[in-house]
């Protein structure tokens, strides 16, 4: 569940659908289907009206008009390994051999693979460092501003 501009955004465990509910008294504003962004079965965040996430694709959504921003699949080999996170101008997806990331303003992907053995895991950023907790232990990646900024460098 996440809380933005006094409305909910949630997506139900039994539901094939996101829903944006009114935060004071729930009173449902509007639902959008998963497979409409594709196929989206964790959310990362909300900005403003933008909802990114990811599942079979990873997404991004306007929710003020309701329409898909972008969609792009990851490549096959590379199946989410642990919990995403947005940062700034980017979506982080871990996956076995590395990190894949994405520009929100235009789904524009790179690669980076860990520095160390890993193994995919859950995504924390904190201001100069990345961790991720996985299967093995967290490793902390304590360069994320060099990482990000090469990723960056890497877009444009």
């Amino acid at each position: 569940m996440i809380w933005s501009d006094d409305r909910l955004i949630v997506m139900p465990a039994d539901s094939e659908k996101i829903l944006l509910l009114e935060a004071d008294d729930g009173r449902a504003l509007h639902s959008v289907s998963t497979e409409a962004i594709g196929h989206m079965e964790s959310i990362l965040g909300v900005n403003g009206n933008i909802l990114c996430g990811y599942g079979a694709e990873v997404a991004c959504y306007d929710l003020a008009s309701n329409t898909l921003l972008w969609s792009a699949a990851l490549p096959n080999d590379m199946t989410p390994m642990g919990r995403g996170v947005w940062t700034d101008d980017l979506l982080l997806i871990p996956t076995a051999s590395g990190i894949t990331t994405f520009l929100v303003s235009n789904g524009e992907r790179a690669f980076t693979r860990w520095d160390v053995e890993g193994d995919g895991g859950n995504v924390l950023a904190l201001d100069h460092q990345l961790l991720v907790a996985g299967t093995t232990g967290v490793s902390a990646y304590v360069r994320l501003g060099q990482i990000l900024g090469a990723l960056r460098n890497r877009m444009w």
